[in-house]
C-alpha cells in the first residue's frame, strides 16, 4: 500500500501567501474538462484509494500546522518548490518553510487547503499525482485571502 510503505514523496504542494492589497481573491475558475477520466480495474482503484488517503494526511498537517505529520512519507532525498519559489531539501527544511509562513500570517491566523487531485498515472511502483489547490489564509488581524494553486507529487512505494 502507498500509505505506510511510501518511501520517497515530492512534494510541490505549497503555501502560497499573496501580497495583494486586497482583503480577499477569489479563486480562479478551474479549466473546462476535456473528456472523462479513463476507467481503471478493481486492483488499481485499491492504489488510487490508498494514494487518497496522503490527500487526508496532508490537508490535516496544513490544517493543524504540523509538517511534521508528514515526515513518514517524505524521502531523504526529497526536493520541493514551493510556490513562493523557495526550494525545500529535507523535512527541517519544509518545517522552517512552514514556520516562516506562520509568521507571515501571525497569531491566531489560519490556514487551510482543499486538494483537488486528477487521477494519478500509476506505473508499477511510481505514481505521478497532480492537481490544483483551493487555499484560504486568514491573518492574525483577520485578512482573508482565497486562491488556487497547481501542485504534483511523485510517489514511490
Amino acid at each position: 500500500m502507498w500509505i505506510g510503505g511510501i518511501r520517497k514523496v515530492a512534494l510541490a504542494v505549497a503555501v502560497w501567501l499573496t501580497a495583494s492589497s486586497s482583503a480577499a481573491q477569489s479563486p480562479a475558475a478551474p479549466p473546462p474538462s476535456a473528456a472523462p477520466p479513463p476507467a481503471v480495474d478493481a486492483a488499481e482503484e485499491a492504489e488510487h484509494a490508498a494514494i487518497r488517503q496522503l490527500r487526508a494526511l496532508y490537508e490535516q498537517a496544513i490544517r493543524d500546522g504540523t509538517p511534521e505529520k508528514l515526515a513518514p512519507h517524505i524521502a531523504s532525498d526529497f526536493r520541493g518548490v514551493m510556490v513562493t519559489g523557495r526550494l525545500v531539501k529535507n523535512v527541517e527544511e519544509l518545517q522552517r518553510y512552514w514556520a516562516d509562513i506562520q509568521e507571515l500570517i501571525g497569531p491566531g491566523g489560519s490556514y487551510t487547503t482543499t486538494l483537488n487531485p486528477e487521477l494519478s498515472v500509476i506505473l508499477g511502483d511510481i505514481a505521478l499525482a497532480r492537481g490544483s489547490t483551493d487555499d484560504v489564509v486568514v491573518t492574525g488581524e483577520g485578512r482573508e485571502f482565497r486562491f488556487t494553486s497547481l501542485w504534483t507529487a511523485t510517489l514511490q512505494k
